[in-house]
């Protein structure tokens, strides 16, 4: 496989941003109550988590996503805040590897807002 996901640990950050922020920024038009600095922040914090898709044979980011662990009364549920790439189709390949991330964590669920037509893009992959 040339492409993975890469879990960037909050140490890491500074590193990795100027990758992800263009795609962050992207994601965030359609989530206005936040800003890309907000996120910066929130990442900083471990608050959230960002997670970077990279091609190994272009050696290049071609997305970004960041999620969120949400603990409730009787379920952890694993939410993906904001997401961007290229070509969502490079990314699908990837998510097994990140369900598997879910269940590490015992994650529950896994919840995801968007777009209209992301729903689509992620039924296939058992999202309702």
């Amino acid at each position: 496989m040339n492409s993975k996901l890469i879990k960037v640990d909050k140490d890491n950050l500074n590193l990795a941003w100027e990758h992800a922020a263009p795609y962050l920024e992207k994601a965030l038009v359609l989530s206005p109550e936040y800003s890309l600095m907000d996120v910066h922040h929130l990442i900083k914090t471990g608050e959230i988590t960002l997670w970077m898709f990279y091609n190994n044979k272009k050696k290049k980011a071609f997305g970004a996503m960041t999620t969120q662990i949400i603990e409730q009364p009787q379920k952890r549920t694993l939410h993906i805040f904001l997401l961007a790439a290229d070509d969502f189709d490079d990314v699908k390949p990837l998510f097994p590897g990140f369900m598997e991330y879910a269940k590490q964590i015992v994650a529950q669920d896994i919840e995801c807002g968007g777009r209209f037509g992301l729903e689509k893009l992620l039924e296939p992959m058992g999202f309702k």
